[in-house]
């Protein structure tokens, strides 16, 4: 189920740890912050001869809210914390901040109190950085490193990766690939590999038009 945190008795608690994560989040390469910036990002990349192999790609992870272990979330959370060079305010009080947020989600659902256990709740200030960062730790440099190892499986000796563009936001991604639509659901067989709690959808369309599925 999804449950709201807004107005929870942990709201501030949550708006304490977004506050310290927030700018650590839009570090990694794959970050677009609004549609103008990926519009940005494609008009550079229109300078540049796409080859007629290319494909436009789309991703959504699904069930991200109720899916992502909390132990898996905080330890990436940690290891990003600690990377600062600001620790004016202590890793180790900020993830026991989001501890509490996360593990002390108590709800009532037909006169019954429940505490939810796998994920974290809708609207809880800490949840978009929190999974930002979790994302980055666990599949964007494995996608592009997976597409690369794959490339260089059917092309010999191959070190170019067939991702030209990997953006995301939060649990939705577009990518532009070179290569053929087998060797793309190669690539998201892989991807489902990565972590037991990430699963993905797709949809493509070659630039030619010629070939659409989902």
């Amino acid at each position: 189920p999804i449950v709201s945190g807004s107005n929870s008795i942990t709201e501030n608690a949550s708006l304490f740890v977004e506050h310290h994560k927030k700018e650590i989040t839009t570090k990694h390469k794959s970050y677009l912050q609004d549609t103008p910036d990926f519009l940005r990002h494609i008009q550079l990349l229109n300078k540049e001869a796409l080859p007629p192999t290319a494909i436009l790609v789309t991703m959504d992870v699904s069930g991200l809210y109720t899916n992502i272990p909390q132990e898996d979330g905080i330890e990436c959370v940690r290891e990003v914390l600690n990377e600062r060079t600001n620790k004016k305010i202590p890793t180790g009080f900020l993830t026991r901040l989001l501890e509490i947020v996360l593990r002390y989600n108590i709800f009532e659902f037909n006169q019954e109190l429940f505490q939810q256990l796998i994920g974290t709740a809708m609207g809880t200030r800490a949840a978009p950085p929190y999974f930002n960062i979790f994302l980055e730790r666990i599949l964007d440099d494995k996608i592009l490193k997976l597409a690369l190892e794959i490339s260089e499986s059917e092309i010999s000796e191959s070190e170019i990766s067939p991702i030209k563009l990997l953006k995301r936001v939060l649990d939705d991604i577009f990518m532009i690939f070179v290569g053929s639509t087998k060797t793309l659901h190669k690539l998201l067989d892989e991807i489902t590999k990565i972590h037991p709690s990430i699963n993905l959808t797709m949809s493509h369309i070659s630039l030619s038009l010629e070939n659409v599925s989902s």
